[in-house]
């Protein structure tokens, strides 16, 4: 009985170690776009699937090019091409969980990639507006600066022409156009 049992407990380790992809990595939501934000599983599960998926390799390779007569010596009652048999389907279950775990960090790191660039045009394109409402440009016939006109058009009437318009007080942009980024 105490060999059964130590086959469960073998048998339900590798199943716990074995597959840790398939269990913890995910991508990104399916509404990563109107979301906005969301975390992503990373890389860890995919580097133990990778390890234990190359180590059950090693382990049947050697297992497999053991002789029969060294075999017998050191695992006695232990079918050699049952071990080679389980370290290669641990090798295929794993790596592939591996493979499975590596598309979708590399899905879901696009998938942030792809938010980033979406928020930063929008960043930039709310700091152009910006600029433009806070600088708007000065119609020519406005002169730059009082003091800097010439003595003979400081009194418009003597020199018999009419004064130029007047500025009209800017008014502040409609709420629509609001920056959302000012307080």
């Amino acid at each position: 009985m105490g060999h059964l049992l130590r086959q469960i407990v073998v048998g339900a380790l590798a199943l716990a170690v074995a597959g840790c992809s398939f269990v913890i990595s995910k991508g990104p939501p399916d509404d990563y776009k109107e979301v906005g934000q969301f975390e992503c599983s990373g890389a860890a599960a995919p580097v133990l699937d990778t390890i234990w998926a190359v180590l059950n390799g090693l382990g049947a390779i050697k297992t497999g090019s053991m002789t029969d007569r060294e075999w017998k010596q050191q695992y006695q009652g232990v079918d050699q091409s049952t071990v080679v048999g389980v370290g290669i389907m641990w090798l295929a279950i794993s790596g592939a969980s591996a493979i499975y775990g590596y598309r979708n960090a590399a899905l879901c790191e696009d998938a942030k990639e792809e938010v980033d660039e979406v928020l930063g045009e929008e960043i930039s394109s709310n700091h152009h507006r910006r600029r433009i409402r806070h600088f708007p440009p000065k119609s020519p016939a406005q002169p730059a600066s009082p003091t800097l006109a010439a003595p003979a058009a400081a009194d418009p009437k003597a020199a018999g022409r009419s004064p130029p318009p007047r500025p009209s007080p800017s008014e502040p942009p409609p709420a629509s156009e609001a920056d959302p980024f000012q307080e």
